[in-house]
């Protein structure tokens, strides 16, 4: 894991991490192939990766959790780059 950066970041975070750059990996491959397909969600890697660690989700609850994450909407914007530079 040192190699990827990770060692400073506690397994779990770490594990998910991986997972997160596993699927940006696939997620891209995807899209060459197919440029209308459906983007991956973080959400996907943290359920792999909960699953991974023993935490038991029923399919029900991954549907709502999906359901729930996808609509998330922030209540402040992200900042742009150039306003985190001048902060």
């Amino acid at each position: 894991m040192s190699g990827h950066g990770f060692a400073h970041l506690p397994l779990g975070e770490a594990e998910l991490e991986m997972n997160l750059d596993a699927g940006r990996v696939r997620d891209a491959e995807k899209h060459i192939q197919n440029h209308n397909a459906p983007r991956v969600q973080v959400e996907a890697a943290l359920v792999g990766t909960l699953r991974k660690n023993g935490v038991e989700m029923t399919p029900d609850f991954v549907r709502a959790f999906m359901q729930l994450t996808g609509t998330f909407k922030p209540k402040f914007p992200p900042l742009s780059k150039d306003k985190e530079k001048k902060n």
